[in-house]
């Protein structure tokens, strides 16, 4: 085996070891909806869909409030999910908003 197929054999052997190694991922979207509705919805990972009303804690209710959606991801951040980031969309009308936040959470090995 010449000096070259042998780098080749080892770099191989480095990059499948390195992928197999990544850390495997499950991932949340948990959105609000700012209408009458006050909604929250939770997709978790492509097998879980939720849909709920928004909790206000005895908080005005309001389409400014934004506490439901906060709390709620305090709520998944106590059981290892991570937030990744958030995304504001535009709604019907200028106080209407849709305010997404995307979660991950380390993959624990069923071994």
């Amino acid at each position: 085996m010449n000096t070259r197929s042998l780098l080749l054999l080892a770099l191989f052997i480095i990059t499948s070891t390195w992928v197999y190694s990544q850390d495997k991922y499950e991932f949340m979207i948990v959105e609000y909806n700012h209408s009458a509705k006050h909604q929250i919805v939770v997709c978790i990972d492509g097998r879980e869909f939720v849909t709920e009303d928004a909790n206000f804690l005895n908080q005005k209710e309001s389409v400014l409030n934004s506490n439901p959606l906060l709390n709620k991801i305090k709520e998944y951040q106590t059981l290892g999910w991570e937030v990744i980031t958030f995304e504001t969309l535009p709604g019907e009308n200028q106080v209407s908003k849709t305010y997404m936040a995307y979660l991950k959470k380390k993959k624990t090995d069923k071994k």
